[in-house]
């Protein structure tokens, strides 16, 4: 009955923290990262979003997952046009479109200690925008007002993928990213950009959020590799990180 409850008090309490985000948020915050983003002209450009967090430790039967996940979609506009799955333990909610897919999974994960048993719940949430980039903040302002309201303790991440035709050399690709971090004031903080494996950690003063790693702030990653297949270099600008298999 909480759990069930729960997702109906996400879907109320997100509409308060998004309001007083609006009264209060930083606006510049992550719009210089689609803004540093746009300076490069690419073929293709798609907004990804990605999240996870821990949803409780009480036992949730599949129709109180299916009622959490329903809320929350709802939350990020999506009240209709899915499928729920139910595989085991884990019930996911999938909408796609022409527009992109949004892919969210509710898990339960259980340990025997002999005595008694332990339970821990875990979301996430997977969005694909395809062919726009100005919305990208919106729905992770969104996301992270869900992980709020309903106190998941997890992380959000907003990675923006564009493709350029054909192999970019290893200058190109050293000053497209370079671009990248003056536009951002950002300083690296580790980087490796082998031709096999491109990949810098950064952080700017310009993102309120930012991890941890080794005592150092990171909240700027880009990674770029080449599609052999597709004879495409895809370049990912993320914050704070790129969790994705590229």
């Amino acid at each position: 009955f909480f759990m069930r409850k729960a997702g109906i008090i996400i879907a109320m309490a997100v509409w308060i923290v998004t309001a007083v985000r609006l009264i209060n948020v930083n606006v510049r915050a992550g719009e210089d990262v689609v803004t540093a983003f746009n300076t490069i002209k690419y073929d293709n450009v798609d907004t990804i979003i990605e999240a996870f967090g821990e949803y409780g430790k009480s036992y949730m039967e599949d129709g109180e997952k299916e009622d959490a996940l329903v809320s929350i979609a709802s939350c990020i506009g999506i009240d209709k046009n899915y499928d729920i799955e139910h595989n085991g333990d884990v019930v996911t909610l999938l909408n796609r479109s022409a527009d992109g897919e949004v892919k969210m999974a509710l898990n339960t994960t259980t340990e025997d200690y002999g005595t008694y048993k332990s339970c821990t719940n875990y979301i996430s949430i997977n969005m694909t925008i395809i062919g726009r980039t100005d919305c990208a903040l919106t729905y992770k302002n969104m996301i992270d007002d869900i992980f709020t309201a309903g106190k998941i303790d997890g992380y959000v991440n907003m990675s923006l993928k564009g493709e350029l035709n054909g192999a970019v050399n290893y200058y190109e690709r050293n000053r497209l990213a370079d671009e990248l971090l003056d536009i951002l004031d950002a300083k690296v903080v580790s980087e490796n950009r082998e031709n096999d494996l491109f990949t810098i950690y950064a952080y700017t003063g310009l993102v309120d959020e930012y991890v941890m790693s080794a005592g150092r702030k990171i909240n700027i990653n880009i990674v770029q590799e080449y599609d052999s297949v597709a004879n495409k270099t895809v370049i990912y600008l993320s914050t704070p990180l790129n969790n994705l298999d590229y």
